[in-house]
């Protein structure tokens, strides 16, 4: 543009097409530079990055060649001298970052780049208090990781790392197509240590890939959801430009959106209704599972299909017939609707039990929500115990301040000291469960227990009260 403004010739810009004289005119690509330690640096100016997400790249270009990836169009990867990032990285926590998400296409790509940038991320972070919570973003490859890479994980900081992890098809007639073999698997065997470890697992899915039919996702999303990530992320596959499935989307049947981003509309082994299906599982994998509030509930509720895919495939259709995608949806209305389908299995004759044990587990998730002024009919205590509290409303308010008030909290919750009644009332709830959430999963346990749930800066902890004032957290 600048040389257009002051009358330049164009001829020695890159990558332009431009018209002169009539004639079209088509300047050859700019080489994508071989050093990026000669590229200035991006940022230099002294802005305030405060709650901002900040991105940063250490690498260029791909090992691997994905056919659905712009990437694969480079060979090579090129690298960001570890120092140079120290300085880039130094600025950014000076000027209030604390998210740092790593655009590097596989993170772990080096081993030896990957975690000499991670020795550095740790040094900085420790000129800063433990209140100012630093965490870095990468995605990494799951079948580069080794023995190696866990030793040193396992003696890495708490809470300083967040994993994505493309997974992308657990087909391997699918992966053999787009040129991205691997074996979920073999390396999945290392997901658990690292959940052990309290990092945060993200795993992505790409929907529409060649090969793939509908029985095909429903086992890689299984295989996926069973390891039980922090997310799961199912993207749509876009048809690239200069992609290899673009140049090949006619032998591959693949049928895209002609606007950007091109987003598949339909394959050979995936209908286009079949899409517009996961596209609304997506949804409401976005809202239950991937926000983490209805965690309990979900593991209960998962018992009653034969996997989590005819879970979520049943359950968009129960929304879509109620017209409830039409609008948009949050907090307490979520579990009005988790409630109703549930509802809707009355005529499977579910078994009391069974009832109660969901119904409890929605409720728990309810009080970890947020502090609740009231709880929805549906979630109060079923009739057999609401028989046993007739004529009994005193007692059983008494029990609940006598949970509250109780001197075990003096060790658990420093700040109960410093609170006086009414304070301690606004941030806590009492609650009484027929069954423990946290034991259904381990033995089937019906045994009635009270939790107190304490509510602080937007954080909320549960605590099981046992009789002998002894708690659980």
């Amino acid at each position: 543009l600048n040389t257009w403004q002051i009358g330049e010739d164009l001829s020695h810009v890159s990558g332009i097409v431009w018209n002169k004289g009539g004639k079209i005119i088509i300047n050859p690509l700019q080489l994508a530079a071989s050093d990026l330690n000669q590229l200035p640096d991006p940022y230099t100016e002294n802005e305030d990055f405060t709650g901002r997400l900040v991105y940063v790249e250490t690498t260029r270009g791909c090992p691997f060649n994905c056919q659905y990836c712009l990437s694969s169009t480079f060979r090579g990867v090129r690298f960001l001298e570890p120092e140079r990032f120290r300085t880039i990285f130094r600025h950014l926590l000076k000027n209030g970052a604390r998210t740092i998400k790593f655009v590097d296409r596989t993170f772990n790509a080096n081993k030896r780049h990957a975690l000499r940038i991670l020795d550095i991320v740790r040094e900085e972070r420790e000129d800063f208090p433990d209140s100012q919570r630093i965490r870095v973003h990468c995605e990494m490859a799951g079948d580069l990781f080794d023995d190696e890479w866990m030793a040193y994980l396992r003696a890495y900081p708490r809470g300083l790392i967040q994993l994505e992890i493309g997974v992308q098809s657990t087909h391997a007639p699918t992966l053999k197509v787009v040129s991205r073999p691997q074996n979920f698997e073999e390396w999945k065997k290392y997901l658990p240590e690292m959940q052990r470890l309290h990092i945060p697992l993200h795993l992505d899915l790409i929907v529409g890939l060649p090969e793939e039919n509908w029985t095909n996702f429903r086992t890689s999303f299984n295989d996926v959801y069973r390891v039980k990530p922090d997310m799961l992320q199912l993207g749509f596959l876009k048809v690239l430009k200069g992609s290899g499935l673009r140049r090949h989307s006619h032998q591959y049947g693949l049928v895209y959106s002609p606007d950007p981003p091109y987003t598949i509309l339909e394959t050979p082994h995936l209908s286009h209704g079949k899409i517009l299906q996961l596209l609304r599982m997506e949804d409401l994998l976005d809202k239950y599972y991937n926000s983490g509030k209805f965690k309990h509930a979900l593991c209960e509720v998962l018992k009653l299909f034969p996997t989590p895919f005819d879970f979520y495939h049943e359950f968009a259709e129960f929304w879509e017939q109620c017209g409830w995608f039409n609008r948009q949806w949050q907090g307490k209305a979520l579990f009005d609707k988790l409630w109703e389908f549930g509802e809707s299995f009355q005529a499977q004759s579910l078994d009391l039990p069974t009832r109660e044990i969901i119904c409890d587990a929605l409720r728990f998730d309810y009080y970890l929500w947020e502090r609740p002024n009231t709880v929805p009919d549906y979630l109060q205590l079923r009739p057999k115990v609401s028989l046993e509290m007739q004529g009994k409303a005193d007692l059983w308010k008494t029990r609940q301040e006598d949970v509250r008030r109780d001197g075990c909290w003096d060790k658990l919750i420093p700040e109960f000291q410093e609170m006086d009644r009414r304070q301690w009332s606004r941030n806590t709830a009492v609650a009484y469960f027929t069954s423990d959430v946290f034991q259904v999963g381990e033995g089937e346990s019906l045994a009635p227990c009270w939790y107190l749930f304490y509510y602080q800066q937007g954080k909320v902890k549960a605590y099981r009260f046992e009789d002998d004032g002894s708690t659980v957290q």
